[in-house]
């Protein structure tokens, strides 16, 4: 863009007056990465870093956008009621903070409540003053686990044992309001003379090394039957017990 000045004596300004601007009306995009939407996060899947992406781009070929400016995030526990505000857990207070970055944009966590379910939004700026559509991703953070009891085998000495049996649980305290991740899996493993540290079973041998320590193998857990439910569980793949008469598992 050139401007110029010129008198009623049609002098004209030896100098131009020149600026140069990009028209752009095209808002920026944004990405949460981690976490996904609905996932189930904690001690074991942990969020200490909220992420995403973002870009500025004009559709078309050959044109230009202003660029990316900053990226915001609003954190906000559905189960408490409470915004994040940079230091604490507030009431009634929709607070934006702002990410570090912006192509690949970073923010670090608060601290997460045990069962309490989360909501993040994120909004990207571009230079020109473009604001993105919100973009929003949901989580739950469960740092209590699951626990489960074997009950069967239900003594010491057994003459025949056809099933191995038990429960598991991932119950939420009744009224709390919280939520829980659920049951995923319910395994089992099964080592031969463990005061040995003898092998472990793999559904057809005691064909995996003992470790020592008292670990179990990754590869040793075996699958519940796939008609058992996860609360009831039980196992039937076993070995032929006549077999190993007199031994301890």
């Amino acid at each position: 863009f050139v401007a110029r000045a010129k008198d009623r004596a049609a002098n004209y300004a030896i100098t131009h007056s020149t600026i140069s601007f990009l028209y752009d009306i095209t808002p920026a995009t944004s990405v949460v990465l981690d976490p996904a939407n609905n996932e189930y996060c904690g001690p074991n899947n942990t969020l200490s870093i909220i992420s995403g992406t973002a870009a500025d781009v004009v559709p078309g070929s050959g044109l230009s956008a202003s660029g990316l400016s900053k990226v915001e995030l609003r954190i906000y526990d559905e189960t408490d009621g409470k915004y994040w505000n940079e230091q604490t857990w507030v009431v009634n207070e929709s607070t934006w903070v702002t990410a570090a970055n912006t192509t690949n944009w970073t923010y670090t966590s608060p601290a997460w409540t045990d069962g309490n379910r989360y909501r993040i939004n994120v909004k990207t700026y571009d230079i020109a003053g473009n604001i993105s559509p919100m973009t929003t991703s949901y989580f739950m953070w469960d740092a209590t686990y699951p626990t489960l009891a074997i009950q069967k085998p239900n003594r010491q000495y057994h003459p025949t044992l056809s099933t191995i049996s038990g429960t598991a649980n991932d119950a939420i305290p009744a009224g709390s309001g919280k939520t829980r991740a659920d049951l995923y899996k319910s395994q089992v493993a099964i080592q031969y003379d463990p005061d040995s540290n003898g092998n472990w079973w793999d559904g057809s041998g005691f064909n995996i090394a003992g470790q020592g320590g008292g670990a179990t193998p990754s590869n040793a857990w075996k699958d519940k039957d796939s008609g058992a439910p996860l609360a009831g569980w039980y196992y039937t793949g076993l070995p032929n017990w006549s077999t190993y008469n007199g031994t301890k598992f």
